[in-house]
């Protein structure tokens, strides 16, 4: 299971707990949420629950696409 998983279960913990759980440091796991908002994941966190969740429904989606263009090769 990875963070992003645990964020889409809305099952992460407190940041404390689900840095030790990956062995991680506070400031590791803070810049991997803040990666993860960078590449377009809207991330928040519920103090009610302990745990952070994506606000929005997303997909993630690895891989090359190929572009549409006017030039033949």
């Amino acid at each position: 299971m990875d963070i992003a998983h645990l964020i889409e279960e809305e099952a992460t913990g407190t940041p404390e707990e689900l840095a030790e759980r990956f062995g991680l440091t506070d400031k590791m796991l803070r810049r991997y949420i803040t990666h993860l908002r960078a590449m377009g994941a809207d991330i928040g966190y519920c103090t009610a629950r302990n745990t952070y969740y994506f606000v929005k429904p997303l997909t993630f989606k690895f891989g090359f696409s190929p572009l549409e263009t006017s030039k033949a090769h």
